[in-house]
């Protein structure tokens, strides 16, 4: 495993090639239109080169509707990696959300063909705290979620 806590295939010449991105803001995963946005901790994040796409922008992650009983869930305070070039929201995934008032929510989408919009879930067990939604009319799909960074390590997001 390296350091980062990246376990996956990494180029040669990538290992050692480390960035700084800048983050885009905040991202909410309980309530969509969480009132007070929290600032990121720290304005920009160290992070291997490999895990990087073209475009890519990094939310920290405020709320618990994401977490689940899986390594591969999105925590209070973790960082999301978000791919703008892929914003057709697909059954399944994970996408960042700009909604109509301008905050940023992260959830999975669930793809209906007799609804007209996509539905968001959250991962979380408790649906009742975290009930699913349709998309609103106006909102802007930023890009799949790919990868998340927690205090554990980076784990990519199929």
């Amino acid at each position: 495993m390296h350091r980062f806590g990246f376990s996956g295939f990494i180029p040669k010449g990538y290992a050692k090639t480390v960035i700084e991105l800048d983050y885009s803001g905040v991202a909410n995963a309980s309530e969509p239109y969480y009132p007070d946005e929290t600032p990121p901790p720290t304005k920009s994040l160290k992070v291997m080169h490999a895990a990087v796409r073209p475009g890519t922008q990094l939310f920290f992650v405020y709320g618990h509707s994401m977490e689940m009983p899986s390594p591969a869930a999105i925590t209070h305070g973790s960082t999301v990696f978000v791919d703008p070039n892929d914003d057709e929201p697909r059954h399944g995934r994970v996408y960042a959300f700009e909604l109509p008032d301008g905050s940023i929510c992260v959830k999975r989408v669930w793809v209906d063909e007799t609804c007209d919009r996509p539905y968001l879930y959250s991962d979380n067990p408790d649906q009742k705290a975290y009930a699913p939604f349709s998309l609103p009319e106006d909102s802007k799909t930023l890009g799949r979620v790919y990868a998340v960074q927690t205090r554990s390590g980076f784990r990519l997001i199929p």
